[in-house]
């Protein structure tokens, strides 16, 4: 009876903790899209820094298999490739301090 009791206590816990996980990372993936587009637009509109910022942002968004995450380091590098191209040094070492910066911020205990 207690063995059963006690099966049906951690087959609860482990549902409660998948949904959470799932909740957690469907966040993840909505607000990395919505910093990526928020990204592009800047980009669009000629505001590469408030790009850089919202890349770096998308970036630091990351949960397993985020495709946004990459596409907004790629970005990133894109941005510092051609500053660095067009003489914009500080340009470019804000990007590559962005892209190390949301590599960085996803580190865990994992």
């Amino acid at each position: 009876m207690r063995g059963a009791k006690a099966l049906r206590m951690g087959a609860r816990l482990c549902a409660v903790g998948g949904v959470l996980f799932a909740v957690l990372a469907v966040r993840a993936v909505t607000a990395s899209r919505a910093e990526l587009a928020r990204g592009d637009h800047a980009r669009e509109r000629g505001d590469i820094d408030a790009a850089i910022l919202t890349y770096r942002r998308a970036g630091r968004w990351y949960a397993p298999g985020n495709p946004y995450v990459t596409e907004a380091l790629d970005r990133l590098a894109t941005i510092a490739t051609e500053a660095k191209e067009a003489g914009e040094l500080e340009r470019s070492l804000l990007a590559w301090r962005a892209v190390r910066g949301a590599i960085l911020s996803t580190r865990s205990f994992y």
